[in-house]
């Protein structure tokens, strides 16, 4: 068999190459103590038909072999990223800064979903390949890492791969997998290949040539097995609460800073009140708790002020202004309880009082003993009582004003 190389030396046997349906493929090479690997790396098929761009993580010499741990593209997708926010901006602008910020790019024959717009993105802080993950999955795609070492992100189309030269040599629809003899390592996830959608191929190089497994069913066979050891691969920074200071506010909206730098700033987050109707105003400074609807990273809500200043209260049509501590119960629309009964009470009193005083001065003006003539009228006080309740009752409102 003519020679599989990295970077021009020759592959020994007990070189393996995993390529995932999903992620980075990665590659076990077996070289030869002496070879200069390091760095990028090209390993090449023997026949030119296929050529795998990746990055040597890591050798380990063994007696005479070296051992090197390749990954698929320019090795920056396991550095961390810092977090930021985004908003209404396009996926495909989201990826693309995660890559580049690592060395890494994106490939042109990714998805056209990648231009869904992202009304609010929050990036944690964290590796690229989580970074890339969790954006790529918002939007409803895939991705992996391609042989010439560029990131795509799209759906499986699923093409016909035909090699004559490539022979099955046993298959297992329980196990979902298929040994696969072929002169080459072409093979790769994603194709239809003998009636089979492959979600993940497995290369072996031999003494007795190239084996390969590939996987193919429903899902991809090598996640699902990582998915039943820890019980399911999925991210959960995104459920928990983070504190915030506000920024500044436009009415139901936050813009937000973050305590920690593993969160990134957010703007025009909504705030999520206690009851329908009820709006606060707070001074900038105030602390509040952000956290993310269902755990989507798109979704930034505040739902819970830790300290701060309280402006402005308000539950429609009621408000509250903190500050002056003034009411202000607005123009219209809601009745005060019992206030027909209020004013006809007011009346009745208004009314006696002026009887009363009229009896008085009747009093006082009949025959008999003479009043001191500087004593004033005796209904006098009663009179004047009663004109100020009647003064009072246009005053006393039967509605709730309304704010204007």
């Amino acid at each position: 068999m003519s020679a599989i190389t990295a970077n021009g030396e020759p592959i020994l046997d007990g070189t393996s190459i995993v390529m995932p349906s999903r992620g980075r493929w990665t590659a076990t090479l077996c070289l030869g103590a002496e070879s200069p690997l390091i760095g990028p790396v090209v390993v090449r098929a023997f026949d030119g038909r296929l050529e795998l761009h990746g990055f040597v993580v890591r050798g380990t010499p063994h007696a005479d072999i070296l051992r090197a741990f390749v990954v698929g593209g320019a090795g920056g997708l396991g550095k961390d990223v810092a977090a930021r926010g985004y908003q209404n901006i396009p996926a495909r602008v989201i990826v693309s800064e995660i890559l580049s910020e690592v060395g890494e790019r994106l490939s042109t024959e990714s998805s056209p979903k990648l231009d869904t717009v992202q009304t609010h993105w929050a990036r944690q802080r964290g590796s690229a390949e989580s970074a890339l993950d969790a954006i790529v999955s918002a939007v409803g795609l895939t991705w992996r890492v391609l042989p010439d070492g560029s990131v795509w992100a799209g759906d499986e189309g699923w093409p016909e791969y035909k090699d004559d030269e490539c022979t099955v040599l046993d298959k297992s629809d329980a196990s979902g997998s298929a040994h696969v003899a072929c002169p080459t390592i072409s093979l790769r996830p994603g194709v239809t290949f003998d009636g089979m959608q492959l979600r993940s191929v497995t290369h072996h190089v031999a003494s007795g040539g190239i084996r390969s497994t590939a996987y193919y069913g429903e899902r991809d066979r090598v996640r699902g097995s990582l998915e039943k050891l820890v019980g399911k691969v999925s991210r959960t920074e995104h459920l928990a609460c983070y504190r915030y200071t506000v920024v500044s506010q436009a009415g139901a909206f936050l813009n937000l800073k973050p305590e920690s730098d593993a969160m990134p700033p957010l703007t025009n987050v909504p705030v999520r009140f206690s009851v329908p109707s009820e709006l606060g105003t707070v001074a900038p400074g105030a602390k509040v708790l952000v956290s993310f609807e269902d755990g989507d990273p798109s979704r930034p809500c505040a739902e819970g002020f830790v300290s701060g200043k309280l402006i402005e209260w308000s539950i429609a049509p009621l408000k509250a202004t903190i500050d002056t501590l003034s009411l202000d119960v607005g123009t219209g629309a809601m009745p005060v309880a019992h206030a027909s009964e209020v004013l006809g009470m007011i009346a009745a009193i208004s009314g006696a009082l002026n009887a009363f005083a009229a009896s008085l001065d009747a009093l006082g003006s009949a025959p008999g003993p003479v009043l001191h003539p500087e004593l004033p009228p005796l209904g006098a006080p009663f009179k004047a009582l009663a004109g100020a309740l009647a003064a009072l009752t246009p005053t006393m409102p039967t509605k709730v004003l309304k704010a204007a």
